[in-house]
C-alpha cells in the first residue's frame, strides 16, 4: 500500500505540466529539425501549468560533440488551468570543425518554485552556413611607411557548408584612396575532401610618401560568386620624409626613396634665392638645390599637390675655406649615404614589385 501511495504521489508531481509542445523555428521538435551555425534560432516552448507557483524557469539547450550552448529565462510565476508560452532566442555557434554537419541533442527543462522538473530531450541536425569564410589571420607590419610597399598577409578559411569558387580578396586603405585585389583561388569544404580548406596569399599597397602621420583604417573584403564579407582593422602610419633631407652649407639635398617620380616645390621665407623651387627627383635618386641668404633662412617643402612635407633651416652661406671644407665633406658622406639607401631600395623595395609582376597571392 505504501508503494501504491508513493507511485500516486509521483504520478501527481509529473502532472505539474503537460501539454508540453517545443518548437524551433515553427518546425515542431519531435521532426528532427535543423539547425544552422551562425543563425539565431527561436526556441518556442508551450505548456499547460496545474499548479500555481512562483519562481519558474524554461531552459533550452543544444548539445553535441562540437556544439554546447544553452539559454535560460528569467523567473516567472504561473496559475494552474492556464497555458503558457516562453520563447527564448540563440545563436548557434560555429564550431564544426571537421565536418560540415553534425548530429545534437536538444533539451528542455522546466523548473522552479514548488514544482517537480520538466525535461525532455529531442534530436536536431547541426549544419554549417552554406558559405561563409572565417579571417583566420590578418598579417602586418607594426608600422606603415610612407613612399614604400606595405605588405599585407591574409589566411581565409572555408567554414560553410559548400566550396567557395575563384575567391578575390581586395585590400583597402579608404582614407589614402587606395587598394589592391589579388586572386585567391578555390575553398573548398572540408568533409569528405583531401584538399585544404585554407588558403594564404600576400598583397602590398603601395603608400603614398604624401600619406601624414596616424592610425588609418584597413579593409580587407573577400568576394566570390556566391558570398562577400569584410574584416576592418588599423594601421599606424609614419611618415620619415625629413630623414630624406639635408643640409649642407648652402646646399639643400633632396633624396627620393620612393618607386616613383618625386615632384617637390620648395617655398623659402624671407629673402632668399634658390637655385631650383620646383625639383623632379627620379626613383632612387637625389638633387641638390643652392640657396643664397644673408642668414640663417627655413625652406618649406611642399609635394606637389601642395601638403606641407618638411621644413629646414638653412644656414648663411660661408665664405670661409674651413667651411667649404666641412660642407664639401658632409656632402660626400650625404651621397655615399643616398647610395646606400638605393641599394637597400633595390634590394627590399624592388624585391616586392617584381612579385606583383607575376601575381601578389601565394598558396
Amino acid at each position: 500500500m505504501l508503494a501504491g501511495i508513493l507511485l500516486f504521489s509521483v504520478m501527481i508531481s509529473a502532472a505539474d505540466f503537460s501539454n508540453v509542445l517545443l518548437t524551433v523555428d515553427n518546425i515542431d521538435a519531435n521532426d528532427n529539425p535543423a539547425l544552422v551555425s551562425g543563425e539565431t534560432v527561436a526556441f518556442k516552448v508551450y505548456f499547460d501549468s496545474n499548479i500555481d507557483t512562483a519562481n519558474l524557469k524554461v531552459r533550452v539547450e543544444v548539445e553535441g560533440e562540437e556544439v554546447d550552448v544553452d539559454e535560460t529565462t528569467s523567473d516567472f510565476e504561473v496559475e494552474a488551468g492556464h497555458r503558457y508560452a516562453k520563447v527564448l532566442t540563440m545563436r548557434i555557434p560555429f564550431e564544426l570543425e571537421d565536418q560540415v554537419s553534425d548530429d545534437a541533442v536538444l533539451n528542455l527543462k522546466i523548473w522552479g518554485g514548488d514544482s517537480v522538473a520538466y525535461t525532455d530531450s529531442f534530436d536536431v541536425r547541426v549544419q554549417r552556413t552554406s558559405y561563409n569564410v572565417d579571417f583566420a589571420s590578418i598579417s602586418t607590419p607594426e608600422t606603415a611607411e610612407a613612399g614604400k610597399l606595405f605588405p599585407v598577409t591574409v589566411v581565409l578559411k572555408n567554414i560553410g557548408y559548400n566550396n567557395l569558387d575563384d575567391v578575390y580578396v581586395t585590400v583597402r586603405m579608404p582614407e589614402l584612396e587606395i587598394q589592391k585585389s589579388a586572386y585567391f583561388g578555390d575553398l573548398v569544404a572540408i568533409e569528405n575532401d583531401d584538399d585544404e580548406d585554407v588558403v594564404s596569399g600576400r598583397i602590398f599597397l603601395d603608400i603614398p610618401y604624401t600619406a601624414k602621420n596616424g592610425v588609418y583604417t584597413l579593409e580587407v573584403a573577400v568576394k566570390s560568386d556566391d558570398f562577400s564579407t569584410n574584416k576592418v582593422t588599423q594601421v599606424v602610419l609614419e611618415n620619415g620624409f625629413s630623414s630624406n633631407v639635408f643640409v649642407s652649407g648652402n646646399q639643400i639635398i633632396l633624396t627620393n626613396p620612393t618607386g616613383k617620380l618625386l615632384v617637390l616645390k620648395l617655398v623659402p621665407e624671407g629673402n632668399v634665392r634658390l637655385s631650383d623651387e620646383l625639383v623632379v627627383i627620379p626613383a632612387g635618386s637625389s638633387r641638390t638645390v643652392l640657396a643664397s641668404a644673408t642668414g640663417d633662412f627655413k625652406v618649406n617643402i611642399f609635394s606637389k599637390d601642395g601638403l606641407l612635407l618638411d621644413s629646414v633651416v638653412v644656414p648663411a652661406t660661408s665664405t670661409g675655406t674651413g667651411g667649404n671644407a666641412v660642407a664639401v665633406l658632409t656632402v660626400i658622406l650625404a651621397i655615399i649615404f643616398l647610395v646606400l639607401l638605393v641599394v637597400l631600395i633595390i634590394l627590399v623595395t624592388k624585391k616586392p614589385e617584381k612579385k606583383e609582376e607575376f601575381g601578389e597571392s601565394y598558396y
